[in-house]
């Protein structure tokens, strides 16, 4: 994504605040918006797979 410097950019955040989604994490409508800006770096996630106890008659 190139670097703490230019997804605080991006962001519009600092550096420090990126710096520390190493250790709590993305927050949600900023992971929301790096996803859609490098759809590459965020693979979809799995769905669960349904199982047959799963299943509604």
């Amino acid at each position: 994504m190139g670097g703490t410097a230019k997804v605080a950019a991006l962001c519009k955040v600092s550096m420090a605040a990126v710096s520390q989604w190493r250790d709590y994490g993305i927050p949600d409508a900023r992971r929301m918006y790096l996803e859609l800006k490098f759809p590459h770096v965020f693979p979809p996630a799995e769905k669960p797979k349904r199982r047959k106890a799963d299943r509604v008659d």
